[in-house]
């Protein structure tokens, strides 16, 4: 979480997470996601142009942080001390999804070709 904080603090991504591998894999599975779209691991940072959809009701109650570019950083582990199971995580990603928090952003030609797309995954 922390590392998180510290990239969405320091370099203004649309959205990351923080992971482990089957927590990912569940994710994608779910959604039918490509590697490059949107989710929520354990922990994940929200522009603010993203944060401004999060619903107030997140299943879970997760912590909530405001970064310094006015994002929002979402802890599911309350505070490094649990690992939240799947479901939880499936959870949250579904009420994101709904509000469009987790939309996929439009391509245009050049980010196409370039494989930047300014997001950033923390294992």
């Amino acid at each position: 979480m922390e590392i998180l904080r510290a990239l969405a603090d320091s370099w203004d991504v649309d959205w990351g997470q923080a992971y482990n591998r089957g927590e990912y894999a569940a994710v994608e599975e779910e959604f039918d996601l490509e590697t490059p779209e949107p989710r929520c691991g354990r922990d994940a940072y929200l522009s603010a142009r993203r944060a401004e959809l999060v619903p107030e009701d997140l299943p879970g109650k997760p912590a909530r942080i405001r970064t310094s570019h006015d994002g929002l950083l979402i802890d599911l582990t309350g505070g490094g001390t649990e690992r939240p199971d799947i479901e939880a995580i499936l959870d949250v990603n579904r009420s994101l999804r709904a509000t469009g928090a987790l939309a996929r952003l439009p391509e245009s030609y050049d980010r196409a070709t370039s494989g930047r797309r300014g997001s950033t995954g923390v294992r």
